[in-house]
Order: C-alpha cells, then structure tokens, then sequence
C-alpha cells in the first residue's frame, strides 16, 4: 500500500475512533450533567514531540467546533496507540472542559474523573519514541560551576546584544565561553 493511502485510511479510521468516542461521552454524561458534547473538527497538523492537542473554542462562537489536533508522523508509527489513548486523552480535554468550565486544571481531578469513565489510564505524557522535529542549538556560558552551563539561541542572542544572565547554581554572571555546542 501507498504512503498517501496508508495515511489518509488512518485518518480516517481517527474519524471513525472519535465519533464512538464521542457517542460513549455522551452516554456516560449527559444524564449526570444534561449536555451533549457535538463531535469535534479533526486535524492531522501537529508535529514535533505531541502526540495529540485539544483546542478549545468560545462558547460565544459555536459556529466552529472544538478541534483535536493529532501528530500525523506518530498516527502513521503508532496508531493503536494513538487511537485508543491519545484521541481520547483529548476529546478528555474538552468534555472536562465543556462540564466543568474553562478554570479547571488541565490535567486535573476533572480531567482525571472523565478519563476513568473511559475506562483509561490518566496518563499525562506519552511513551512513544519521537524524533525531534527541529534541533536547537546551545552556546556554551561559563561561571564558577566546573561544567559551565547552556543557553539556547534565543537567550545567547539576548545575552550578546547586553542581557545579562546569573548562573542559578553560583549566582556569578554568565560569559560566553565562544563555544557553541552540539545539537540537540
């Protein structure tokens, strides 16, 4: 089978996994708590190390739905994974949102208790290995400390055009040894 098509299956079968996702949701709420939960958009943009992000929208335009953004490169690697625990780590993430209101803690005892009823483990970080999408450089600064201590491009930047910076372990001010050091 093709890339494309292998891709564009899994998505759809992300779609799939959603609306029953969604359909157990509205089971397990709506009695409790009266409101039904519309299925929300589907995104396969996200890159880098995330396997999954809820974006939330107003209450005042509900013209949109709430978005699930999913990192296409691991639903290709992993999608087992991705389908049976991030998509409902996020949907989580907006029905808490949706019953309890916007102030509740991300990963807090809200999110926790939706989690449980979809009979899924309350896991905050997933375990599935991701390359780095870009790589940040490092430009080594000394102090007292014997090891010195990294800055990463945009603070070596501020630091050259005269930001000063302490070093939290001995307190002296940071100087750029000229350095710079590997990627990563």
């Amino acid at each position: 089978m093709n890339p494309a098509a292998n891709q564009t299956e899994l998505q759809q079968q992300a779609q799939q996994a959603l609306r029953q996702w969604v359909e157990r949701a509205n089971v397990l709420f709506v009695q409790d708590y009266g409101a039904t939960l519309d299925c929300p958009r589907l995104a396969f943009d996200l890159r880098g190390r995330g396997a999954g992000l809820a974006v939330f929208q107003p209450r005042k335009s509900m013209a949109e739905p709430d978005l699930i953004r999913l990192n296409p490169v691991l639903l290709e690697a992993h999608p087992q994974e991705m389908l049976k625990e991030t998509l409902p780590h996020e949907l989580a993430h907006i029905v808490a949102h949706r019953l309890f209101g916007p102030r509740i803690k991300p990963h807090g005892h809200e999110w926790r208790t939706v989690m449980s009823a979809f009979g899924k483990s309350p896991e905050v970080q997933h375990a599935m290995p991701v390359e780095p999408s870009r790589k940040l450089r490092r430009f080594l600064y000394h102090c007292a400390c014997p090891s010195g201590v990294e800055l990463t491009t945009i603070r070596h930047k501020r630091a050259r055009r005269g930001t000063g910076y302490l070093c939290r372990k001995c307190g002296q001010r940071l100087r750029w040894s000229g350095q710079e050091t590997a990627t990563g």
